[in-house]
Order: structure tokens, then sequence, then C-alpha cells
């Protein structure tokens, strides 16, 4: 299921442009809406490139479906009509612009919870045999320090970019063209320099923030380090997934 009705400044703020006060990246509370977002709903806007010519653009939102909460992501994941894309296209790139990184038993207050978007897309990626990048507007729970109640899930968000990084699927924040381009498909101008100086400071701690996971990544990149990262989760049920030739946690 996508979404065919998005524009103005109300949803361009709560889909990506919105900051919220961070004392790790040191930025303050900045919204352009006429009443403060609630960021409950995540974005994920998928742009599909054959070669220099974008086939398919298409916006996703989380949604309730009785009483469950589905990820955005795994609205694109389903979405038939990309799987007819894909085979239609070859050397097909994908590009998802999100609200933030795609889960990884990182949600939940008490404990953390059984969904796994980082999963869900890696299967995708394997299946599918497509290239996928993904862009950040925000980092979820992953940069969070002294949160002792959230530790495992903050633990588990790093876990979960860092297999991303792995498995060939580049994480970045937004750029300056970036943001003209989205600004674009929402029919909406970029805000003056006060506002926009605050949201680029958010993007180069998040561009900083990935390139540490990133490195981190490289310099532990061995199968037995990524099995020990998945071995050290809560999780009860194992599943092989023969094309990446380790054991996931069952979604």
């Amino acid at each position: 299921m996508y979404v065919t009705k998005y524009k103005g400044l109300d949803d361009f703020c709560s889909a990506f442009f919105h900051v919220e006060e961070s004392p790790e990246a040191h930025v303050s509370n900045t919204c352009l809406c006429r009443q403060p977002c609630t960021r409950k709903i995540v974005w994920c806007f998928l742009v599909a490139r054959h070669g220099n010519n974008c086939v398919m653009k298409r916006m996703y939102r989380n949604t309730i479906n009785q009483g469950r909460t589905v990820h955005a992501e795994c609205h694109f994941c389903n979405d038939l009509g990309v799987h007819r894309m894909i085979q239609r296209y070859k050397d097909l790139h994908l590009t998802l612009y999100l609200t933030y990184q795609p889960c990884h038993f990182s949600g939940g207050h008490r404990s953390p919870n059984c969904k796994s978007c980082t999963m869900r897309l890696l299967q995708f990626k394997a299946k599918m045999q497509v290239h996928i990048d993904i862009k950040v507007a925000y980092i979820y729970r992953a940069h969070w320090i002294n949160m002792q109640q959230y530790e495992i899930q903050a633990h588990n968000a790093r876990n979960g970019m860092r297999l991303l990084l792995w498995h060939g699927v580049p994480m970045t924040a937004f750029t300056l063209h970036d943001w003209q381009f989205i600004a674009r498909e929402f029919q909406v101008k970029l805000p003056s320099a006060p506002l926009l100086s605050v949201r680029f400071s958010m993007d180069r701690f998040i561009d900083t923030y990935i390139r540490n996971i990133c490195d981190d990544t490289m310099h532990n990149s061995s199968a037995l380090h990524l099995h020990r990262i998945h071995r050290s989760m809560s999780r009860s049920k194992i599943q092989q997934i023969p094309a990446f030739g380790m054991s996931f946690p069952v979604l």
C-alpha cells in the first residue's frame, strides 16, 4: 500500500524535515508545522532509477492493521508494483528516503519489540537481486547514550545499521540536493536560513555517526563477528537464509 496524496509543509516536516531536540547532536527542536509534529508516522519514499532515468516514485507510511503496526519499509517490500518493475529492468537502482534508519528489534519501551525492517530489507534485496541505498533524515535510538532504559534497543539499532552496511546497503544523511528534491515532491519551498542551519547541523551529525558506524563495521568485518552480534540478541528461534550464508532471527 502506497500513499497517493502528500504535499504541504505539514507532511514535509512530519515525514523528513522535523528536528527533534538532541543533546548528542547539540541541536534544538525545529518544526515547520502550525502545530508541533508528533513524529509517530514513519515515511519511506522510493525512487527507482534505471541508468539516468527515474522509472518509479512511490511514498509509503506506517499503517495500523487490526491493532498491529505495519512499517513503511514492509509496505515497500510487499508492493507487487515494485516487484514487477525490478523484473522489467535490469540493473535497477533503488533509493529509499526514510524518516529513520530501518528498525532492528529497536522499538518498544519496556522491552525490545520483535520487528526488524533491517532483516526484511536484506531478505528483499537478496531475493530480488537489486541495489538499494538508504538516506536517513534522523537516527532512531542508535546514538542514544546514558539511557539505561533503552540500552538494549540502542544496541540493537546500532547492530541493524552495521548489518545493512555489511550487506552492501549504503546509508547516508540527506544533502542539500536531497532536501531540494524532496521539497519539490511535497510542493513546498525550503525554509529560511536559520531553520535550515539547524537541519544541516543534524545532517552533519548523522553523516559523522554513519561514517563511524561504517568504519567500525569494516574494522570488525568477519562473519564470525556478525554471527556473534546475532547470537547476542535475546532471540529464541533461528532461521538459515542460504543467500546470506548466515543465521538470522525469525521475523
